[in-house]
């Protein structure tokens, strides 16, 4: 979902309605099964926290990358700083890009 939600090719206009419902869906499991014992699997956890805060700076919709942010701020609540720790670090890195929109998203 989290490839879905920041690919260029589905973050153009003919595929938004898909980038949409791929975050909002993203999100939907990150708040009910983040945690739970038969949830997502730590493997897959992993591959998210070490991905969010790249993919949050491609993306050119405001909508998903809101809700990139909220899934963020959910993985952040249960797992910083014990299975997280590098969060902090992967912002900062992104803050001091020349690029815009990679700060903005970084914020």
């Amino acid at each position: 979902m989290l490839k879905i939600c920041c690919t260029q090719e589905f973050n153009e206009r003919s595929s938004l309605e898909i980038t949409k419902g791929a975050v909002t869906l993203l999100r939907q499991q990150i708040e009910d099964k983040w945690e739970s014992k038969d949830g997502i699997c730590e493997s897959d956890k992993q591959i998210i926290r070490e991905n969010i805060v790249d993919s949050m700076t491609k993306c050119t919709d405001l909508t998903v990358m809101e809700n990139l942010e909220d899934c963020m701020h959910l993985i952040a609540q249960e797992d910083y700083p014990h299975n997280w720790p590098d969060v902090l670090f992967q912002i900062g890195e992104n803050l001091t890009s020349d690029d815009d929109q990679t700060c903005y998203a970084s914020l």
